[in-house]
C-alpha cells in the first residue's frame, strides 16, 4: 500500500539518519467523504513511530469537511488526532482548546537545544494567533518552530483570507516576527 511508504521511510531516516521529529502540515485526508479510510490509514503509519520518532501534525484545507469552504469542521480530523492521543506524548504541551488538536503546542529537546513546535491550523483566527504568542512568551529560551498548512503561497506572498476559503486575515507577523 502507498500510505506504507510513509511509514517505511520516516523509520529507515530514524534508523540511518537519527531522525528525531517529524512534522505534518497537513492533508491528511483527502475531502473525498472517505475519512475513516484515509485518517485511518495515516494514523496506523504514525502509530509506527510511537516510542521512535516524535511527531506533529495540523490540519490542512482537505482535512476540514468540504474542503474548509463552508464550515471549520475537523470532527473526522479530531477523531482521529484527538486530545487524548497527543495527551499521552512525552513531549505534549498543551491546546488552545480541549475539543480538538488543530491549535497545539510540544517541548522537545535535541542534542541539547530545548524547542517549542507552535501546530496551528489552517486559517487560524486571531484569537488563535494571540494565544500562540502567549505560549512563545512562556518559553523565551526556546527555538521555536511554526507548523501549519499555508503560510507562503507559491509567489512567496503570504497567503491571505482573499486567496483561500478561511476566516482568517492571516496576520502572521503578529506571530513571526512578533516572536
Amino acid at each position: 500500500d502507498k500510505i506504507d511508504c510513509l511509514g517505511d521511510y520516516l523509520l529507515k531516516m530514524y534508523e540511518t539518519q537519527k531522525l528525531s521529529l517529524a512534522m505534518c502540515v497537513g492533508d491528511n485526508a483527502d475531502c473525498s467523504g472517505h475519512w475513516d479510510e484515509e485518517l485511518g490509514a495515516i494514523t496506523s503509519q504514525f502509530d509506527r513511530l510511537e516510542g521512535k520518532v516524535k511527531y506533529t501534525t495540523v490540519p490542512g484545507n482537505h482535512d476540514y469537511t468540504n474542503n474548509c469552504k463552508e464550515s471549520r469542521d475537523l470532527s473526522w480530523y479530531n477523531k482521529y488526532f484527538s486530545p487524548e492521543r497527543v495527551k499521552n506524548y512525552s513531549y505534549f504541551g498543551g491546546l488552545y482548546n480541549e475539543s480538538g488538536t488543530q491549535n497545539s503546542y510540544y517541548l522537545f529537546t535535541e542534542s541539547g537545544v530545548d524547542y517549542l513546535i507552535m501546530c496551528l491550523e489552517f486559517g487560524p483566527d486571531d484569537s488563535v494567533l494571540e494565544w500562540a504568542n502567549e505560549v512563545v512568551s512562556l518559553y523565551p529560551n526556546r527555538r521555536v518552530i511554526v507548523t501549519t498548512h499555508g503560510y507562503i503561497d507559491a509567489d512567496g506572498e503570504f497567503l491571505s483570507s482573499k486567496k483561500l476559503h478561511c476566516p482568517s486575515a492571516y496576520p502572521w507577523n503578529n506571530v513571526v516576527e512578533t516572536n
